[in-house]
């Protein structure tokens, strides 16, 4: 992932081979502290990740959410690293994948403290 800048908008050129099927990536409260739902819709039925990212680009926490069916997919993020850790504040991103191809451009998050 190619993000630049402090809370920067994620790259436009992202969306340019998204999948077809997401209508929206969305991220619910936001900002938040210590939770935040974020969601993505499909059109169709996908293998789904999705993965949340640091403002250097580099993947703070994944999850394999299988295959998924029509509608909303939603997973809560607590705010922690793979390890469990807690992250700092700051701005993230979140990323919807289907068989390996973005779902529309990262959202942007804002954890706070």
């Amino acid at each position: 992932v190619a993000i630049t800048g402090d809370c920067a908008d994620p790259d436009p050129a992202r969306s340019a081979g998204a999948t077809a099927g997401a209508i929206t990536v969305q991220a619910r409260p936001n900002p938040f502290n210590p939770s935040t739902m974020v969601a993505c819709e499909l059109d169709a039925p996908a293998e789904v990740e999705v993965a949340i990212y640091d403002l250097r680009g580099h993947r703070v926490w994944s999850r394999d959410l299988g295959t998924q069916e029509p509608g909303v997919v939603e997973v809560e993020w607590l705010g922690r690293d793979e390890a469990g850790a807690l992250q700092p504040a700051g701005c993230y991103f979140v990323q919807f994948t289907a068989g390996g191809r973005a779902l529309g451009n990262p959202a942007r998050i804002t954890l706070l403290k």
